[in-house]
């Protein structure tokens, strides 16, 4: 009896030329997704050490503004301070006379010789504005500015409805002044400085949070 010889058929060049397309398109998408992978994971890192950084930075500003704002705390004002306001012919007012409450907010802005100057200052101001206009004569604005078409260029750009007096050069007598600008206190009747505080452009939150923590104390 004669055996059949059974004859495996080979693939053909077809079928590994099939195989090799496939094997290369793994290869090429495992490629993608490594370089993918890879660049995710350098724009974490970066996101980290940005992070890292700006609250690093953060932390470097708030040591170095406390302390200003322990330091002033307790201080009382030049009783002499004349400030002006207006347009063209420019109207002198003594300070002491716009403190008409117990406490009044009063905001140095600082100088207002350019348009980066107001722009950092309208990313401070812009979630209390509403605080500040709403509460009319128990804030103060304080500024240096040349012209009134400076103070235009604020408004504008912050909505701020209420005066903005020019310091014309005069101080309140606080080594702050020389240092750091912008900068809230609250001031009473006697002209003492009380909590001083610094703000700091990356977080507006805290200016906010600073309002409502002292409008609750001297509201």
């Amino acid at each position: 009896m004669m055996t059949k010889e059974v004859f495996k058929k080979k693939p053909s060049k077809v079928f590994w030329g099939f195989i090799i397309i496939v094997l290369i398109c793994i290869n090429m998408y495992s490629l993608y997704i490594v370089q993918n992978k890879n660049k995710m994971v350098e724009e974490v890192v970066k996101m980290k050490n940005n992070t890292a950084d700006t609250l690093n930075s953060v932390k470097n500003s708030v040591r170095e503004n406390k302390f200003f704002e322990i330091n002033e705390n307790g201080k009382t004002i030049n009783d002499e301070l004349i400030l002006n306001f207006g347009s063209d012919d420019r109207t002198n007012i003594k300070f002491e006379s716009l403190l008409v409450n117990k406490y009044t907010y009063v905001i140095d802005l600082g100088h207002l010789d350019c348009f980066s100057c107001m722009q950092g200052i309208k990313n401070i101001l812009n979630p209390v504005t509403s605080f500040i206009n709403n509460y009319g004569s128990k804030v103060v604005l304080l500024a240096e500015y040349r012209t009134q078409e400076d103070i235009e260029v604020l408004r504008r750009l912050t909505n701020l409805e209420v005066e903005i007096y020019s310091k014309n050069g005069n101080k309140l007598g606080l080594e702050i002044e020389d240092n750091i600008t912008p900068y809230i206190l609250i001031l009473d009747k006697n002209l003492m400085v009380n909590n001083v505080f610094v703000p700091i452009e990356k977080f507006p939150e805290l200016t906010s949070l600073y309002f409502t923590y002292t409008g609750n104390i001297y509201d």
